[in-house]
Formats: structure tokens, C-alpha cells, sequence
């Protein structure tokens, strides 16, 4: 195997932790509300506050990787997660799920995740860089659909405590095997088109972020990633509750959730590979479009009670989940390629704002109104704004390379 296909597999895997547990919050949702019995805004505000930490964190562990590497960034990022969820397992009051579940895990997930990912892979790949970040991206689904029904079967089995106590030990167990990884060689990069740089300071850093972000890309890449982040979670943290409440069971439920997870990698990789053939705005168009359809399908459901729509809603929704997000980093990587991490890592504050807010907001109208539907019009709203601005930015309809 060679090392770009090794730091690929190494990443992907990562981001099959990262996210599958980072994202299986959807399923701890209903089992903590009816302990604590708090209204359901409240409860998806730890969410809020996890993507909150997650997009604010981000640009500091793109800078823990330009200047300390990859081992060092992974080792704190399984750490803090593995410790915030021990944390969140002898809760009793919200603020400890906001420590937790919020900030650790919200931190842990920027550390582990694609920040380090992007770093890495644009380092060993340059004409098919879409694609392998496609691949890389593949990791958050394929983490969802292993990972929620089996956090569902763990909480039917032991409880919403006990399963954080499992996931955090498993985190903390991995910790020291990934630290001794071979770093320096897989971190080394294609000496065809990458040369190492300097190690970097703090105020280089984050001069670097403020040039960026006095430029048209950088601005239009992060906004776009919030319309998008709106979108999904709007969405996907209800999605569970909203099928339960329905009159599905809670484990068919977290399967439906976990499925729609798995498409997400197909998904991911399809949208990053036509992106590669036929250009960004065209491929974007039927993405978003099948967002829209997926949520009129999942908001049909609760009308109807109708199967088929439960498999449009995982179809649709599910196929695109995510498929945005390589397409992102690769227009990081085109327009910032000397600072991919970094930058990347300050644009997805644009994703974790946009997951707060969806998240929050979902709960907030569900609260208010008592119905799922205004939050569901507000997710295909985002998504229609998102896929109009590859249509009046110019920065966002460069092609990818195709060498």
C-alpha cells in the first residue's frame, strides 16, 4: 500500500469515529429528554453548543497541525472526546451534556476530523483532489449507519449513561495506537507537488487567516457552508424523535437515520467525482434539488404515515447528506492551497454556526409550535439559497482540475 493510500484509510477511518459518534446524538435525544423531562430545545441546544465548538475550534486545530503534525492533533483530539463523553455519563444537570457532549466532543470531532483530514490528503493528492476528499468525507457516513443502531441497541440494552462510558473508553483505548503511527513518513506528502513548510507561529498562522479572510472565496465558501450545515440539521437531529413519534420504533428509527448515513457515502463520493467531470454548478443543482425532495418526502410522512416516503426521505436526503462537503474543501484547496487546513478549518465555522442554528432553531419552532413542519420549510429554504450562490459567485464555479 502505498503512504496516500494509507493516509486516505487512516483518515477515512477517523472520520468514521469522529462523526458516527459525534452525529449518534440524534439517537441519545428522546432517552435523555424523558429522564430529565426538558422541553426538546433544550435538549438539542447541546447539539447547538457541539457545533458551535466544533466550527469555533477549528481553525486552532488547523493550526495545532500546520505546527505540531498530525500526531499531536489526532492524540488531543480522541482524548478530550473520550473524556467529555466519561463526563456526560454522570450528568445531572445540562450544563455537564454542554461540557461533554458540546464542548469536548465539539472539540474532539475538529481535531479528528476533516480539518487533519484536508491537511493530509491535499498533501498527497493533486488532479483527483474532489475525489479523494470525497473518499475521506465517505468516513462520516459510513460512521453513521455502523454506529447509530448499534448506539441504539447499547442504550436499549444498558442505557444513555452506560453508552457514553463505552464510547468514551473506546476513544481513550484507541488514543495510544494511533500515536504511534509512522507520522513523519505519512505526513511527508507527494514530493511531485508538495514541498514541506516551515513550521509555522501563531501570528504567521493566523496572518495567514486574516488575508483569507479579506478575499471574495473565503466568504462565500463559509457561507455556503452555513446554508448547507441549516439544511442537514435542521433536519437530521429531529429525524429520529420525529419517526418515533410517528409511530415507528426507536431502533427502525435509528436504522432509518443510520441508512440515510451510509447513502451519504455513496453520495459524497459520486458528487465529488461528477464535480471532477461535468463542474460544480450543475452536479450542486441536483444535490440540493434532492435535499428539498428528501425533506418533502420525510414532512409527507407525518401526513400519510405512507412507507414510501420514509424511503424517498432516506433516499434523497440521505444521497446528499454530506455530498457538499468535499466539493468545499476542495474549492479551499484551489483557492488557499498553501493553508488548506487552516483555512479550511476557519471556513467550517460557517458549518458548525449553521448546525447550532438549524439544530437550536428545529427545536425552538417545534416548541413553539408543536409541529416539525415550519422546521422542515426552513431546511429547504437553506438549501435552495445554498445552491444559488454557485449560480451569482464566480469563486465557487471554477472547475476542478482535471490532470
Amino acid at each position: 500500500m502505498t503512504y496516500a493510500m494509507a493516509v486516505l484509510l487512516i483518515v477515512t477511518l477517523c472520520n468514521v469515529l469522529a462523526r458516527g459518534i459525534g452525529e449518534g446524538y440524534a439517537v441519545f435525544v428522546l432517552p435523555i429528554t424523558n429522564e430529565f423531562g426538558w422541553n426538546r430545545s433544550e435538549v438539542t441546544s447541546v447539539y447547538g453548543v457541539y457545533m458551535l465548538a466544533h466550527g469555533a475550534m477549528a481553525p486552532f486545530m488547523g493550526w495545532l497541525f500546520d505546527r505540531f503534525g498530525a500526531r499531536m492533533t489526532y492524540g488531543f483530539g480522541f482524548s478530550i472526546m473520550g473524556l467529555g463523553f466519561l463526563l456526560a455519563s454522570s450528568a445531572e444537570g445540562i450544563w455537564q451534556l454542554y461540557f461533554g457532549v458540546g464542548i469536548g466532543a465539539g472539540i474532539g470531532v475538529a481535531a479528528i476530523g476533516m480539518v487533519t483530514a484536508a491537511g493530509l490528503v491535499s498533501r498527497w493528492f493533486n488532479g483527483k483532489l474532489t475525489l479523494a476528499m470525497g473518499v475521506a468525507y465517505g468516513g462520516l457516513g459510513t460512521g453513521v449507519i455502523a454506529l447509530a443502531p448499534l448506539t441504539e441497541i447499547l442504550i436499549q440494552a444498558y442505557g444513555w449513561r452506560a453508552t457514553y462510558q463505552i464510547m468514551g473508553t473506546i476513544l481513550l483505548v484507541i488514543c495510544p495506537f494511533i500515536l504511534l503511527l509512522p507520522w513523519s513518513k505519512l505526513s511527508a506528502g507527494n514530493p511531485a507537488f508538495y514541498s514541506k513548510p516551515k513550521p509555522v507561529s501563531a501570528r504567521e498562522h493566523f496572518g495567514s487567516l486574516l488575508q483569507a479572510f479579506s478575499t471574495i472565496p473565503f466568504w462565500a465558501i463559509t457561507i455556503a457552508f452555513f446554508l448547507t450545515a441549516v439544511t442537514i440539521y435542521a433536519v437530521a437531529l429531529q429525524s429520529v424523535a420525529y419517526l418515533v413519534e410517528n409511530g415507528y420504533s426507536p431502533l427502525t428509527a435509528a436504522t432509518a437515520y443510520g441508512i440515510a448515513g451510509a447513502l451519504s457515502v455513496v453520495g459524497m463520493i459520486f458528487t465529488a467525482w461528477l464535480c471532477d467531470i461535468f463542474g460544480r454548478k450543475l452536479v450542486l443543482t441536483f444535490s440540493y434539488s434532492f435535499s428539498a425532495i428528501g425533506i418533502l418526502c420525510l414532512a409527507l410522512i407525518g401526513q400519510t404515515h405512507l412507507g414510501v416516503f420514509l424511503i424517498g426521505y432516506v433516499f434523497f436526503f440521505g444521497i446528499t447528506q454530506g455530498s457538499r462537503g468535499p466539493v468545499f474543501t476542495s474549492l479551499v484547496a484551489h483557492h488557499f492551497p498553501n493553508h488548506v487546513a487552516a483555512v479550511y478549518g476557519a471556513t467550517t465555522i460557517g458549518l458548525g454556526a449553521g448546525g447550532a442554528f438549524g439544530s437550536w432553531f428545529s427545536g425552538w419552532l417545534l416548541d413553539w409550535t408543536g409541529s416539525y413542519t415550519p422546521a422542515f420549510f426552513v431546511s429547504a429554504a437553506a438549501a435552495m439559497m445554498a445552491m444559488a450562490m454557485f449560480y451569482v459567485i464566480p469563486s465557487l464555479q471554477v472547475r476542478p482540475k482535471s490532470r
